[in-house]
């Protein structure tokens, strides 16, 4: 198989490892810890594209409800799908898809892509915020399940750029 067919099969494969990863780095908060998964999202999303991205992204959902441990704190299975954290996992393909297309869209401008990836985090948010709210009410999950992570959603925007960044950079 030539290597840009066998690009769909081996890179949802390696996103799904990545995102695992990132799902073990991980600051312990109660209901919604702080993990490198959006940051990975992102970078998903803008190096693999808007569609393998998504897949990646999918790909590790899959393997969580398959009972996996590639979740935060080792979870997996369905019911650790439907926690607190839901809203928040519905939001990543989304994200990624996000990431993907902005980063194709402005690949010359920090600015717009930076914008772009914070408005991918404000996705996961929202979606986050939502289901959050149904479990703890709407309050409180602005105040434990949104407020928290404004300051990471910037830092996170701020190293995917970064990243993109040193990778044109380093490859011309």
């Amino acid at each position: 198989m030539p290597f840009q067919q066998t690009r769909f099969l081996w890179v949802p494969v390696l996103g799904a490892v990545l995102m695992t990863v990132s799902s073990y780095v991980s600051v312990p908060m109660y209901p919604v810890p702080i993990t490198a998964q959006t940051l990975t999202v992102l970078l998903l999303g803008a190096f693999a594209g808007p569609r393998l991205g998504v897949v990646s992204v999918l790909v590790w959902i899959a393997l969580a409800a398959a009972g996996l441990p590639v979740l935060s704190d080792g979870a997996g299975g369905l019911e650790a799908l439907s926690g607190s954290t839901a809203g928040y996992i519905a939001g990543f393909p989304i994200a990624a898809y996000l990431a993907g297309v902005a980063e194709r869209t402005f690949p010359s401008s920090s600015l717009r892509l930076f914008a772009a990836f914070l408005v991918a985090h404000l996705v996961i948010l929202s979606l986050g915020w939502a289901w959050l709210s149904r479990i703890v009410g709407p309050a409180t999950a602005l105040e434990v399940g949104v407020t928290p992570f404004l300051i990471g959603a910037v830092i996170k925007s701020a190293l995917a750029l970064l990243t993109i960044a040193i990778w044109r950079y380093r490859t011309g």
